[in-house]
């Protein structure tokens, strides 16, 4: 069951990833998803084994599942979330967007649970959907911080000479 949901997810979010109407560039999709990648891979070392918030399969096994979960379910819906998100419009609509969000992965969340692809200790799906409109800003934040650093040619492609 918990295969079906990974990879079915998979096939479901790769193509609308892939051929979505892309809103920003690959550059700033890559460096935004690694940056992504890294800070939840902070957050669950953090509270997995510091606040034995929640966990990941078996303890302290990293499996196949949980690799494929990381570095395939979530920067493709990442992708999504960064790609949709509504730059240019009223601060109300992106509240709208960043909670449907929340909605959506606290739901998908609560699948995960049900099937023990993870489990919670001292955690609930509340608290992940209080922290997760947060999460998904600190990605729109990431693509703000690269694009001044780009703008201000701070990272003009050009390597400095070692």
């Amino acid at each position: 069951m918990e295969w079906i949901l990974i990879f079915g997810t998979m096939a479901i979010t790769l193509p609308i990833a892939l051929f979505m109407k892309k809103n920003i560039s690959a550059a700033e999709m890559y460096v935004t998803l690694i940056f992504g990648l890294f800070v939840q891979s902070v957050v669950d070392v953090f509270a997995s084994f510091h606040f034995l918030a929640w966990g990941f399969y078996e303890v302290p096994i990293a499996e196949l599942k949980s690799l494929w979960t990381i570095l395939g379910v979530y920067p493709l819906f990442a992708s999504m979330i960064i790609n949709w998100f509504p730059y240019e419009q009223s601060w109300w609509k992106k509240t709208i967007y960043l909670l449907s969000w929340s909605i959506f992965s606290t739901t998908y969340e609560w699948l995960y649970v049900k099937i023990g692809i993870i489990w919670h200790m001292n955690w609930n799906l509340f608290r992940s959907f209080l922290l997760y409109p947060f999460f998904y800003y600190l990605l729109i934040l990431h693509l703000r911080f690269f694009r001044i650093l780009r703008s201000k040619s701070l990272l003009n492609g050009r390597l400095p000479r070692l």
